[in-house]
C-alpha cells in the first residue's frame, strides 16, 4: 500500500481529498487506500523519511530470500523489455506533508512545478495511448509509541516513484529541480 494499488487511477492521488478544486466538473481522478482503524498495525511506521529507504532496501532483500528459498540464483540484472522495480530504473522521492492541503506534487501535475517549467504532458505524466512514468502516492503517516501504531494527526508521507526516461529532457530537467524542492531522494540511482 506504501507504493501501489489497482489499476490506472492508482497512481494519482485522489482529487477529492488532495485537489478538489480541480474536479469542478471534470471526471474523477486517483485513488486513496488506508486501512480500517483495526488494521493499523499493518502500516509501515515512518519515524524519520529515510525509514522508506530502509523498508525498500528490506523488500528488495525478503525477495533475494525468497527467490534462494525456491531455488533460484538472484542476479542484479535490469530488465530491458518492461518497467521494473530496480534501484538503476526507477527513483523514489518523498517528504512530509501536513495535511491534505500540503501536497506539492499535486498541483506539478496540473501546473508548473518552477517558473514555466511542467511536467504537464511529458513522458513522466504521460498523454491518451501513453502510459506515464511517475507515481503519485499520499500515505498516512504513522509512527510506532508504546508499542503502538498511532496517527499522525493529519500528516502524510508524499512520495514519488519515477521511472526516468533518460533521454528526454523534461524528465532530466524535472530531476535536476526535485532536490531543490521539499522531496529527498529515498531509493535509485
Amino acid at each position: 500500500m506504501l507504493l501501489g494499488g489497482f489499476g490506472k487511477s492508482w497512481r494519482r492521488v485522489d482529487h477529492r481529498i488532495f485537489f478538489p478544486e480541480y474536479l469542478n466538473g471534470k471526471p474523477m481522478i486517483g485513488s486513496h487506500w488506508e486501512f480500517p482503524k483495526q488494521s493499523n498495525k499493518y502500516y509501515f511506521p515512518v519515524n524519520n523519511i529515510n525509514h522508506i529507504t530502509n523498508i525498500l532496501n528490506d523488500i528488495k532483500q525478503t525477495v533475494k530470500n525468497w527467490l534462494q528459498l525456491k531455488g533460484k540464483t538472484p542476479t542484479n540484472q535490469v530488465s530491458s523489455w518492461r518497467e521494473t522495480f530496480h534501484p538503476q530504473k526507477v527513483q523514489v522521492w518523498g517528504r512530509f506533508a501536513e495535511d491534505e492541503a500540503d501536497s506539492l506534487a499535486v498541483r506539478w501535475f496540473h501546473g508548473n512545478y518552477q517558473g514555466s517549467q511542467s511536467i504537464k504532458g511529458s513522458s513522466l505524466t504521460g498523454r491518451m495511448g501513453q502510459i506515464g512514468r511517475i507515481w503519485h502516492r499520499m500515505y498516512p503517516h504513522y509512527k510506532i509509541r508504546d508499542g503502538e501504531m498511532i496517527r499522525q494527526g493529519r500528516k502524510y508521507v508524499e512520495l514519488l516513484t519515477i521511472f526516468p526516461d533518460k533521454k528526454d529532457e523534461r524528465t532530466q530537467e524535472f530531476l535536476t529541480f526535485l532536490p531543490t524542492s521539499d522531496f529527498s531522494k529515498l531509493w535509485g540511482e
